[in-house]
């Protein structure tokens, strides 16, 4: 992944941003990830789920030029996903410590990861940080995993498999953590 200043091609004095890029030629990036990332957000976005702003990112062939020069990289001229920063007073949910709206939060991004089956927000990879308060999901690249074999087997794209949501960071009933999410009521 590539961190980059990217700014619009337009006359905005302020269109300049700084972007996490995903490119072909990276280590483990391909056209599918790229597909993932954005769709993955943007989806995420759509069903309440706080993620960054998505952009497509020319790589032009002075940049592929210099990053050949500067770093060893070889990633082609053409376009790139990259997700805009949040900052960099990032940290990790801390469970006990997440209110009633974080909860809820943490609701929608277990539902999402398991309705794409996303097998990438784990303890190890949260993929999920606290931002003004709120909860910001990142990260998408893995999303849709039943269109390729996870964990050495096919999954059939209505199962969950039982990788994905026991390994997940706001996986209930962890030994981790016990929260009873806004959904849910206890008896």
């Amino acid at each position: 992944m590539l961190r980059l200043s990217c700014y619009r091609d337009s006359e905005e004095s302020d269109s300049r941003a700084e972007f996490f890029v995903k490119a072909i030629g990276l280590p483990e990036i391909t056209e599918q990830h790229l597909f993932n990332e954005a769709v993955g957000n943007l989806l995420a976005r759509e069903l309440g789920v706080l993620t960054p702003d998505v952009g497509l990112i020319e790589i032009t062939e002075d940049f592929t030029d210099l990053l050949r020069a500067q770093a060893h990289v070889i990633a082609p001229p053409r376009i790139a996903v990259g997700a805009r920063s949040l900052g960099s007073s990032l940290s990790p949910p801390v469970f006990g410590r997440m209110n009633a709206e974080q909860l809820t939060q943490a609701a929608r991004i277990y539902l999402f990861d398991m309705l794409v089956q996303n097998p990438d927000r784990r303890q190890i990879a949260e993929n999920c940080f606290v931002v003004g308060g709120s909860l910001a999901a990142i990260d998408f690249a893995d999303c849709f995993s039943f269109l390729y074999p996870v964990v050495g087997s096919s999954a059939v794209a209505y199962r969950v498999p039982v990788g994905i949501s026991s390994q997940h960071l706001f996986e209930v009933g962890s030994t981790k953590q016990t929260w009873i999410g806004p959904c849910c009521s206890q008896a």
